[in-house]
């Protein structure tokens, strides 16, 4: 977090600049020349006019021995998921659910995958996914799974009360980052008693 922290203070866009115009609109315009997005973005930087002068590649580790390596030889990445949702009050509640189902299969992961919508849920079953983005390289998405550990992203049953304040107390960090130690810590605590009151 302090390497991150010097990064943001020294080579970052300012992050006032970032927070007015977001890291997509500055990469897209040429004023920021790497960031870290999603595969949902993928269609959106396929798309857009400028597509054959991005490159993706998969979020660097760190190299402790000199030899591409961690001290545990481990590439650590965090993922999230998609999924379907329905309101439980509606008029025909089952066919919600059926069609939650359908879009859900197997097969229809596969469709999705086919028509670049998003990667599959399935093992395997996302292999057609980059030929759906012709002339652009999106293997690191697929590359992840198997070359390094994948940690879901942390939930809890009020994520956003949590989440919200990490967004908000870490602005003072990447200003000035020797006070990440400071910070983490009080936002560790202030978590923890969140998550306490999530279990009463």
């Amino acid at each position: 977090m302090e390497l991150v922290g010097r990064l943001c203070s020294d080579v970052y866009t300012p992050q006032a600049t970032v927070s007015e115009n977001g890291t997509d609109t500055l990469f897209k315009n040429g004023l920021a020349a790497m960031i870290t997005q999603g595969s949902w973005m993928i269609k959106s930087f396929y798309d857009d006019e400028n597509s054959g002068n991005y490159a993706w590649a998969m979020l660097p580790y760190c190299d402790r021995n000199g030899n591409g390596t961690c001290e545990k030889e481990e590439r650590v990445s965090l993922y999230n998921g998609l999924g379907w949702a329905a309101a439980a009050n509606t008029a025909n509640p089952d066919a919600c659910w059926s069609l939650i189902e359908w879009f859900s299969s197997y097969d229809m992961q596969v469709k999705q995958a086919d028509l670049g919508v998003t990667l599959a849920g399935y093992v395997g079953a996302d292999d057609s996914f980059p030929a759906a983005f012709e002339g652009m390289d999106i293997t690191p998405f697929l590359t992840i799974e198997d070359a390094g550990t994948l940690v879901f992203r942390p939930y809890s049953k009020y994520t956003s009360r949590w989440e919200e304040q990490y967004k908000t107390e870490l602005v003072a960090a990447w200003n000035d980052p020797s006070q990440m130690n400071t910070i983490l810590d009080n936002l560790a605590n202030e978590m923890n008693a969140l998550l306490a009151e999530e279990q009463q």
